[in-house]
C-alpha cells in the first residue's frame, strides 16, 4: 500500500495526470485521471495534503 501511495505522489509531483490515475484500479481509473487533470499546476500541491477517506 505504501509502494502505491509513494508512486501516486511521485506521480503527481511531476504532474503526471495519467500516471497518477494508474495507481487506481481500472474501473475507476478514469474517473481519477480527469480529476487529476482538473487540477492541473495544483497536482503537485495536491500531493503534499494529507489525504482522508471521506
Amino acid at each position: 500500500m505504501c509502494d502505491i501511495y509513494g508512486y501516486l505522489k511521485d506521480r503527481l509531483n511531476a504532474q503526471d495526470a495519467t500516471g497518477a490515475g494508474n495507481a487506481y484500479q481500472p474501473v475507476v481509473r478514469s474517473d481519477f485521471t480527469t480529476f487529476f487533470t482538473q487540477l492541473g499546476t495544483n497536482m503537485p500541491a495536491t500531493a503534499l495534503k494529507p489525504w482522508h477517506h471521506p
